[in-house]
């Protein structure tokens, strides 16, 4: 028996690539036990029964809550003992069972399995959840001691929102296919307990026997392919949610909302789960999207009441708006053709033949599937992390889509920009023949590296 440890992060977005990992292994070892260690909060738990089927060869352990008492406002939460607290965890729960794993494979930004990997002297991997480039940017990020540039603090605890300068303005990095990126195009977070956990996993990064990304060497040249290499032995095994059966399709409400509209025509807009816009920001994407007067399904829970008095200003500046911050009278006058939901079951929604368009934030895991799936047109608005790089590939390197700004910090969305960005990707042909070249490429069966991993498990 191969017995896998995974790490996660907190949170569903971490959490679905590495169970699509944890397929991955299964299917091509039968041998294969995976065990996911993380903690979520209540609402991520529904979504994760309403997501995945069961698996009896992958378990998600959830660890209690009572040491991440905010876990609810997504990442901003207290971590400095969460290393700690899940690496006993995981310890005393295999020698309760009185075993130990085979491999420990740390989540995306996440450091504690280095600790049970110690413990039991077994081998570290990592798993990459973001595009491999950002690999050696990562690295290089960690090794930044102290960090060059100057944090404003932001406007709140719950805001990832601050002003960016430097004590010496760094020379920009230069990688293939994407040119010069600017220092402050990088992800950039101030000084917490977060920020720190975050540079010890780029530190940990070079510590691992490899790593495996959910990404795919047919998107990238030689050149790009070396550079990704450059630091630590990364094997790109992805697009992982092409292997993921456990994926259940749209529910039956969504469905048959879908099925009423033609082929390539809904707009889809999913800005992800935990990195808010502001409330000035929600009204231009609303009128925008009412503007554009074409049918729109909008993944968008609204605003959270613990990141109320960041809006108050933004709420001076715009017009009257409801408890969701969406315009007064927006929704009567649309809902003849827009359905707006809390949750979507987002890869369910991509594979539906009615969707034309993804409007993203150019999260990895969501941009990935938008090629894999079907290769859809983009419209870009990065809100953090490394989304702003990610979506200069989108403009810059594949030419499937536009961006709407190139920062939250820089730039206000505009409600003209966004009608036009809509029509130019569903009007021009190019942009959806561009996407359907990359989806080709990206439909690859990757397996071959994912039998050389566990070869290499098995014989450590």
């Amino acid at each position: 028996m191969v017995e896998i440890c995974i790490s996660s992060y907190p949170g569903l977005g971490h959490l679905v690539p590495l169970l699509q990992l944890g397929e991955r292994l299964v299917s091509n070892e039968p041998s294969v036990r995976v065990r996911i260690f993380t903690q979520l909060g209540f609402q991520d738990e529904v979504k994760l029964e309403s997501h995945v089927q069961p698996n009896a060869s992958i378990e998600v352990r959830l660890l209690a809550r009572t040491d991440l008492p905010t876990i609810e406002n997504g990442m901003l939460y207290s971590l400095k003992d969460m290393d700690g607290t899940f690496s006993a965890a995981a310890i005393r729960y295999y020698e309760d069972l009185g075993s130990k794993p085979s491999v420990v494979i740390n989540g995306q930004l996440v450091g504690w399995g280095e600790v049970v990997a110690e413990h039991f002297g077994v081998p570290l991997w990592v798993f990459h959840a973001s595009p491999a480039f950002t690999i050696p940017l990562y690295i290089q990020e960690g090794a930044t001691t102290p960090p060059p540039w100057r944090l404003t603090p932001p406007p709140s605890p719950d805001s990832m929102q601050c002003e960016c300068s430097f004590h010496e303005r760094p020379k920009p990095v230069r990688i293939p296919l994407l040119g010069a990126i600017e220092y402050d195009e990088m992800p950039q977070m101030p000084p917490s307990p977060l920020f720190e956990m975050f540079v010890r996993s780029f530190r940990g990064l070079t510590k691992a026997s490899g790593i495996l990304c959910n990404d795919v060497d047919e998107l990238y040249n030689e050149a790009m392919l070396e550079f990704i290499n450059s630091a630590v032995p990364v094997m790109n095994i992805g697009p992982l949610c092409l292997a993921d059966s456990r994926l259940k399709a749209a529910s039956s409400h969504l469905s048959k909302w879908l099925d009423q509209f033609p082929a390539n025509s809904v707009v889809f807009v999913s800005l992800g789960s935990w990195c808010d816009l502001s409330a000035a920001d929600v009204v231009e994407l609303a009128m925008g999207l009412e503007r554009c007067n074409r049918p729109v399904l909008w993944a968008y829970r609204g605003r959270s009441i613990q990141n109320e008095h960041f809006l108050q200003e933004d709420r001076q500046a715009c017009c009257e708006v409801d408890e969701r911050n969406l315009p007064l009278g927006w929704e009567p006058r649309v809902s003849h053709r827009v359905l707006v939901a809390p949750w979507v079951n987002q890869a369910a929604v991509l594979k539906h033949p009615s969707v034309g368009c993804f409007i993203t934030h150019c999260g990895w895991n969501g941009l990935l599937e938008s090629i894999a799936y079907r290769g859809l047109p983009v419209v870009a608005i990065p809100l953090a992390a490394e989304q702003v790089i990610n979506s200069r590939l989108v403009t810059d390197v594949y030419h499937i889509g536009i961006r709407v700004w190139k920062s939250r910090v820089l730039e206000r969305l505009d409600r003209d920009k966004i009608v036009d960005a809509i029509n130019t990707v569903m009007n021009h042909g190019r942009f959806r023949i561009n996407a359907h070249r990359l989806h080709r490429l990206a439909s690859v069966d990757n397996n071959n590296k994912v039998q050389q991993f566990l070869k290499a498990i098995q014989k450590s």
